[in-house]
């Protein structure tokens, strides 16, 4: 940018601010002072700045340029305070991008995947139709950020089925996202509406495994006219499988018994024919 820091490499995440993750990067020379990554609520846009998520003029240095909560979207679609031929302007960066530096180590999903001893997708059950849902979801591998902190993400997305157009506005009513987040104090899996990278779960678990959650470790959203606090849910599950499998499985081995049923029965026939006999 203008003062001359340069944005490639490695931000590191140092909070939460605006309910998402914010990122640092040190300052090249004496002259320049740090950068912060952050979402801008007001505006819904990512900014970068020098004083933490400030949108003025003296301290906004790049911007997305679209209205996004998801920094994905943003790639390519930069703009960035700098200097042209002694003049100082905003420039469109088109190569500018914003990626996990798990993917730039090539820690790929079947990594994640084999390490965590998850599926690519996994069962979702919820009773709290106030808050999430009633019945089951599956929630799929998300296939623009697959992993994050060494676990998959999630993503369920709702569609509006009166809709065929998949370009409508309104073709899409809702997206769910369900990753692994870790803070200062520790790390917990969440399910929220907003991002993948949203700290603001509507539900959450403390577990290291997803797995681990089943057993009464969720917490879902309650709120009031005055407060909101996370409480127990022992009703809500994550199940390792797409939904239905299970379904699946317990027709094949009903199918399976009764072969089993007939065939016994058919030796015992004969068993008795041959006594008659």
């Amino acid at each position: 940018d203008k003062d001359g820091v340069d944005y490639n490499g490695r931000w590191e995440p140092l909070g939460t601010v605006n309910g998402f993750s914010y990122y640092g990067k040190q300052g090249v020379s004496s002259v320049s002072r740090d950068r912060f990554l952050c979402y801008e609520s007001g505006r819904g846009r990512w900014i970068i700045t020098a004083a933490l998520c400030d949108y003025s003029y003296w301290e906004r240095w790049a911007y997305c340029r679209i209205t996004t909560d998801d920094i994905s979207e943003c790639d390519d679609n930069w703009v960035v305070y700098t200097k042209r031929n002694w003049v100082t302007m905003y420039w469109t960066d088109n190569d500018m991008s914003v990626s996990t530096c798990a993917e730039q180590a090539a820690f790929t999903i079947e990594d994640c995947l084999a390490n965590t001893g998850l599926d690519a997708n996994v069962c979702v059950h919820s009773n709290r139709s106030d808050v999430l849902w009633n019945g089951i979801k599956t929630f799929v591998n998300y296939d623009k950020y697959p992993c994050k902190n060494e676990r998959p993400v999630y993503e369920h997305t709702v569609y509006n089925e009166s809709i065929d157009d998949e370009d409508d506005i309104g073709y899409i009513l809702d997206k769910y996202y369900l990753h692994y987040h870790e803070f200062d104090t520790g790390a917990k899996w969440i399910l929220s509406d907003e991002s993948y990278t949203s700290v603001n779960g509507l539900a959450e678990c403390e577990e290291t495994s997803l797995t681990e959650c089943n057993n009464g470790g969720w917490k879902v959203l309650h709120s009031t006219y005055d407060s909101k606090q996370m409480r127990s849910d022992p009703h809500m599950t994550v199940n390792n499988y797409e939904c239905g499998y299970t379904a699946y499985v317990q027709s094949d081995k009903s199918t399976k018994n009764m072969v089993g049923y007939i065939s016994a029965a058919c030796a015992l026939l004969f068993l008795v024919l041959v006594v008659i006999v």
